[in-house]
């Protein structure tokens, strides 16, 4: 799932399926002009399936765009967009057909700041359910994970004061949003972002990066719940660079992180398992 370039330069979704023998690529819509980009899935089946991303217009702007397989083909399907100059969808959870969620940016003005987006599918229409408020941070949401009572979003905020700080948004089911309180980053570092989500163990994960300004390193950065409240936790790092950690997945009652990792002299695959 992504993207490739066409014969003008143009970027278009690019989406693969396994069927359990070989890959194919699907016949994905591509609704924008100019360009379309995927950067999220979830599948409740084989015949139920949604991926996110962007479009962008003539106009430069880009717009939000999802796109439902019912084991047919492949439609788009219409998504709010909050905010005049710009919005990109990044990550999606299905919890049922009529409880679908992905999360985002919105973009705010000329400076290009942006603003937590979460939008809902009820099983008839996308809608809004937490957008952009204003304010000074440049926020965006990275990843999500749900359940039927809510959901946990992942992400970063930006200041001038403060660097870039992870962001974790709860949301209950009535929509109701609040920003999670977390643990001091290590190292005093000041630069961060978290890109997955999971649930385990009866607990909430979360993984992303940190800058070590002794090295100027990303380094791993793993959160998780203890009794509703987030502490750090420790994960392998193997590479003598930056270890970077990716998605997260809980399969099984296992947890599964990718990512990469740079041992010194190349760039190399990540996997960790808990």
């Amino acid at each position: 799932m992504g993207e490739y370039l066409n014969r003008a330069y143009q970027d278009r979704a690019l989406l693969e399926v396994w069927n359990g023998t070989k890959w194919s690529i699907a016949d994905t819509p591509d609704p924008g002009s100019q360009r379309d980009m995927l950067f999220g899935a979830s599948a409740l089946s084989k015949d139920n399936v949604w991926v996110v991303g962007d479009q962008e217009s003539g106009n430069g702007i880009f717009e939000t765009l999802a796109e439902h397989w019912d084991g047919h083909r492949w439609t788009a399907v219409p998504t709010p967009d909050p905010a005049p100059d710009g919005n990109h969808l990044y990550a999606v959870d299905a919890v049922s057909p009529n409880d679908v969620w992905a999360v985002g940016e919105s973009l705010r003005g000329t400076d290009g700041g942006g603003q937590p987006l979460v939008e809902h599918w009820d099983g008839q229409r996308w809608t809004v359910a937490f957008g952009p408020a204003g304010g000074a941070t440049d926020e965006l949401l990275d990843g999500v994970t749900a359940t039927s009572s809510g959901l946990w979003a992942v992400g970063e905020s930006d200041s001038p004061a403060g660097g870039g700080q992870p962001l974790i948004l709860q949301l209950a089911a009535g929509h109701v949003g609040q920003v999670a309180q977390l643990p001091a980053l290590p190292d005093g570092a000041d630069w961060s972002n978290l890109y997955g989500v999971a649930i385990s163990g009866g607990s909430v994960w979360a993984d992303g990066t940190y800058v070590d300004p002794a090295t100027d390193n990303n380094n791993e950065l793993v959160l998780h719940t203890v009794g509703g409240k987030w502490q750090l936790a420790t994960a392998p790092e193997p590479g003598s660079g930056s270890n970077i950690p990716g998605g997260l997945a809980s399969i099984d009652g296992q947890l599964w992180l990718a990512g990469m990792y740079d041992d010194g002299n190349q760039e190399m695959p990540l996997i960790e398992q808990r």
